[in-house]
C-alpha cells in the first residue's frame, strides 16, 4: 500500500472518530505517537493526514495544547459527492461532567438504537454532548437534516431546536407544552411496578431512594415520574407506609451527607426494603452491609449485572433503551420526509408488563407490543 493511501485511511479514521463523538469539538486529538500505535502507521503518515485536516479547517495546532478539533468535518469523498446522504444528529445533555455520550449509561443504549436505524437507512449519524452542540455556530447546524435530543433540562434546550426549523424528536423524556415529537420509557408505570414488587414481598416500610446530580436543585423529570408512580401505587394499599430519601450523585463516591443521613433513617423508620430510582445509587450503596441485607427493587439497569448476588439479588424493572432510540430515529425519519405530520408521543412499557418471555428475546426492532402510542392519555395498566 502506498503512503498516499495510508494517509487517506488515517484521515478517514480521524474524521470518523470526530463524527462518532469519540473526539469532541474543541477537544484534543491524541498525540502523534499514540495515533501511530493505534493505527499502525509511521509518524510521517499521521502528520500528513493531520496536515490535510488542518488545511481544511477541521483541526488546529495550538502549541503546547496539541492539535485541537475546530469543527465537525464534511465528507468530501467522491461517493459523498455522488450521493448526498442525510445527516442525523444525536445530542445528549448529561448532568455528569465528561460523560461519554456514546459509551456509557442510558445515553449509550439509546445511541446504539439510533445508530442501528441510521445504518439501516443510510443516514450519516453524528453524536455530540449537549455542551458541545451549544457552542456550535448556526451555520454548522444547517448541514443537519434532523436532531434527536435527550438528557437533563431538555425542556430548556428544545426551544432552540424548534426555532431553528430542524426536525427534532425528544428521547427519554416527554416535553409537555412543546410542539415536538417524543419517545420515552413509561417511567410512571415503572414506579408503579416497583411498588407492586414491594407489596408482593409484604414490605411495610419501603424506602424510595431518589437521585440528584451536581448543583441541580431539582429532580430530573424521568426520575420524578418513577417516584410519583411508586407512591401513587402504595397509596392504594393499607398497612404500608412508603418513605423517600434523596442522595446526590457526588455524595455516593465520597459517602457525603446524603449517604450518612441514610443510616439513621433505616433505623428510625424501620425500613424493610428499598426501591432505587436507578441503578447508579444501588451499585454504590450495596457496599454497606446494612443496606445490602435489605430486599431491593431497581428501576432501570440490567438484571444480568446483579447475578453475582444470588442470595439477595434485586428485582429489576428493565427498559429496552436501545429500542427507544430506534423508535426515536424512526420517527425522525418520518418527520424529515414529511414535515407536516402531526405531533406524537410514544411511551414504551417498562419491564415485561405486557411481554412474554419469547417476545422479550425478540431482536425485531419493530415488535409492536413494545410501543404504546399515547396522545394525552394516562399510561395504561395491565389487568389484575
Amino acid at each position: 500500500m502506498s503512503r498516499l493511501l495510508k494517509k487517506d485511511q488515517v484521515r478517514k479514521d480521524i474524521v470518523y472518530r470526530i463524527l462518532s463523538g469519540q473526539y469532541l469539538v474543541e477537544g484534543r486529538v491524541p498525540p502523534e505517537r499514540e495515533l501511530c500505535e493505534t493505527m499502525r502507521v509511521s509518524r510521517i503518515t499521521v502528520r500528513a493526514a493531520v496536515d490535510d485536516l488542518v488545511r481544511e479547517g477541521v483541526l488546529r495546532r495550538d502549541g503546547r495544547r496539541g492539535t485541537l478539533i475546530e469543527k465537525i468535518p464534511r465528507d468530501k469523498s467522491p461517493a459523498a459527492k455522488r450521493v448526498a446522504l442525510k445527516q442525523m444528529l444525536f445530542i445528549y445533555f448529561s448532568s455528569v461532567k465528561g460523560h461519554l455520550v456514546s459509551r456509557t449509561g442510558t445515553s449509550s443504549r439509546i445511541y446504539h438504537g439510533v445508530e442501528r436505524f441510521a445504518n439501516e437507512h443510510d443516514y450519516v449519524l453524528r453524536v455530540q454532548s449537549g455542551e458541545n452542540f451549544m457552542r456550535q455556530s448556526s451555520a454548522e447546524c444547517k448541514e443537519i437534516d434532523g436532531i434527536i435530543a435527550g438528557g437533563a433540562r431538555l425542556e430548556q434546550h428544545l426551544p432552540v431546536f424548534i426555532e431553528s426549523g430542524i426536525p427534532t424528536v425528544a428521547v427519554d423524556s416527554i416535553p409537555h407544552r412543546l410542539h415536538v415529537d417524543a419517545v420515552s420509557g413509561d417511567y410512571y408505570e415503572a414506579g408503579m411496578l416497583a411498588a407492586e414488587k414491594c407489596i408482593s414481598k409484604r414490605l411495610r416500610n419501603p424506602l424510595f431512594i431518589q437521585l440528584r446530580f451536581g448543583d441541580e436543585n431539582f429532580t430530573q423529570p424521568n426520575l420524578l415520574m418513577r417516584q410519583r408512580g411508586f407512591f401513587d401505587a402504595l397509596e392504594k394499599e393499607d398497612g404500608i407506609e412508603g418513605h423517600c430519601h434523596i442522595v446526590c450523585y457526588d455524595d455516593l463516591a465520597e459517602a457525603g451527607s446524603g449517604v450518612r443521613e441514610l443510616f439513621p433513617i433505616l433505623l428510625d423508620k424501620k425500613i424493610d426494603g428499598i426501591a432505587y430510582c436507578a441503578d447508579i445509587p444501588y451499585l454504590t450503596l450495596m457496599k454497606y452491609p446494612e443496606i445490602a441485607m435489605l430486599p431491593a427493587v431497581i428501576i432501570g439497569g440490567r438484571g444480568e449485572h446483579y447475578s453475582k448476588q444470588p442470595d439477595n439479588a434485586p428485582d429489576v424493572i428493565r427498559f429496552d433503551m436501545e429500542h427507544v432510540g430506534y423508535l426515536a430515529a424512526q420517527r425522525l425519519h418520518e418527520r424529515i420526509n414529511n414535515p407536516h405530520l402531526g405531533i406524537t408521543r410514544n411511551l414504551i412499557p417498562a419491564g415485561t408488563a405486557f411481554v412474554t418471555d419469547a417476545q422479550a428475546d425478540s431482536s425485531d426492532p419493530l415488535y409492536n407490543f413494545r410501543a404504546t402510542h399515547v396522545e394525552g392519555r394516562p399510561p395504561c395498566r395491565p389487568e389484575k
